[in-house]
Order: C-alpha cells, then sequence, then structure tokens
C-alpha cells in the first residue's frame, strides 16, 4: 500500500471514529437535557408553595392563571414557586381560586388566560407611567383596563371586555403611525 493510500485510510477510519465519537456525545447532551428538562418540570409542592403540601406537579397540569395581583421587586428574594434566587415576584390567582406567587420565569410555565395578559401588560404600563411622573394611562388603556375589572367584577362577559383591549390596542397604533406622519 502506497503512502497516499496509507494516509487515506487512516485518515478515513479516524474521519469515522470521530463523527462516531461526536454522534455518542450528542447523543448523551441530548439525553442529559431531557432528564434536566424533566426534572425541572417535576417541582415539589411543598417547594411550590401549594397549601396542599404532597405530590409532584408535571409541567402539564399547571393551573391556569386567572388574574395578576402584583408583581413584588424584592432584589435577593427567592422564588415561591422553586426557591430560586431572583428579583421580581409574580402573586396570581389561578382557576381552582388559589393565590399563588412565582418569579416572572416561573410564571412562564403556567397556562394563563388573554384577560390576565392584558391586565398585566396595562399595569406594568400604568406603573411605568407612575415611575415618570404621568398621572394615568391614555384615555382608551384607562377604558380598556376598567372594561377588564368590570369583567372580574362579573358585569362583563370575557369577549367584551376582550374585543375593548383590542380597540384601545388598535386606536394606540393608530395614534403612533398619525404622529409618525406628521412628525416627518
Amino acid at each position: 500500500m502506497s503512502p497516499a493510500a496509507r494516509r487515506a485510510s487512516w485518515h478515513r477510519a479516524s474521519c469515522t471514529a470521530a463523527a462516531e465519537r461526536r454522534q455518542r456525545l450528542a447523543a448523551e447532551a441530548e439525553a442529559a437535557i431531557i432528564a434536566a428538562a424533566e426534572r425541572d418540570l417535576a417541582v415539589p409542592a411543598r417547594v411550590r408553595g401549594d397549601a396542599s403540601g404532597g405530590g409532584v406537579v408535571s409541567g402539564a397540569s399547571f393551573p391556569r392563571i386567572v388574574r395578576f395581583l402584583e408583581t413584588t421587586d424584592s432584589p435577593g428574594s427567592s422564588c415561591p414557586h422553586c426557591g430560586a434566587d431572583g428579583r421580581f415576584i409574580l402573586t396570581f390567582v389561578v382557576d381552582d381560586g388559589r393565590t399563588l406567587g412565582a418569579m416572572r420565569g416561573c410564571a412562564k410555565l403556567f397556562p394563563v388566560s388573554q384577560v390576565a395578559v392584558e391586565e398585566l401588560r396595562l399595569r406594568t404600563k400604568q406603573s411605568e407611567y407612575r415611575k415618570r411622573g404621568w398621572t394615568s394611562l391614555g384615555r382608551r388603556d384607562a377604558e380598556a383596563l376598567a372594561a377588564i375589572e368590570s369583567f372580574y367584577a362579573g358585569a362583563r362577559d370575557e369577549r367584551s371586555a376582550l374585543a375593548i383591549v383590542r380597540g384601545a390596542k388598535a386606536a394606540n397604533i393608530a395614534g403612533r403611525r398619525r404622529c409618525a406622519v406628521v412628525s416627518r
């Protein structure tokens, strides 16, 4: 066998071995990631802050968030849901009436009603306006927040409350477009 053929044969063998090693490492890494994800989604109920105190809750069985109550800025605190260190803690009501808390990252694991999402968006906008020294939300956003409050009070259905919220969003977008055109 010529030296060139020997080098080519050795190169093919080493490339095959390297490819097999990469595949084996990728499979091991994928298995480790899946195991970690399964372990992270199975949070003990006592750590999660659940009053029932037993069992393990998988990610698929998290209760649905129907209302956000408050966002607390507490640097150096731990998540009531998983015990991780963090800063912003959301307090919310779930569909079975319990009040739970979790940090922003953990709250993303829970399914959330559309009304709760819009209420959180408007409340966050309202708090940002207060930080800037502005007195209140714009008229359309204030109407949308009032519609959400009337939904929670039982005076309005979810569909009509969300229709008012969509209308307020559309008016805000149209107003920004109008200001952009005028300023050119």
